[in-house]
């Protein structure tokens, strides 16, 4: 008998083709966002908490580096979202959502899009769990 996962107070039981999470990371470089935005952690908690609007979030841990950048990690009922920049690498930035049942908003995606305004991105999107080999990449330059 397969394993049943218990996720808050649903139990998924998975098959071939049904994933019970969602992964999508964002690789974006030239960041045209101001510059504050890469470097100061309060605007890396302004975006995450845009996030978590999207979603049920639990809590939220974020660390300034210095002289500059941010990570801010946001755990979610549905699992967690996290994000890193480093201005000083062609003003990059990466974003992992993860999600448990369901997929990830489009508009949590473009709310990132909106916030950093890369000129060049790469998207994985990848179904996890027992039995899921698939996943999808995109790049894009704007």
């Amino acid at each position: 008998m397969p394993a049943t996962y218990r996720f808050g107070e649903a139990s998924v039981m998975p098959s071939q083709g049904n994933p019970i999470g969602h992964h999508l990371m964002l690789d974006m470089w030239n960041c045209q966002c101001s510059d504050e935005k890469l470097e100061r952690v309060e605007f890396g908690i302004e975006l995450m908490n845009k996030l978590g609007t999207f979603f049920t979030p639990l809590g939220l841990q974020s660390h300034q580096f210095e002289p500059f950048g941010w990570s801010a990690v946001m755990m979610l009922a549905e699992s967690h979202i996290a994000g890193h920049v480093w201005k000083e690498c062609n003003r990059y930035a990466a974003f992992c959502f993860f999600t448990c049942g369901g997929n990830i908003p489009e508009e949590a995606v473009a709310t990132v899009f909106d916030f950093l305004k890369p000129s060049d991105y790469r998207r994985v999107d990848s179904p996890r769990g027992p039995l899921v080999v698939e996943s999808a990449v995109t790049t894009v330059s704007r």
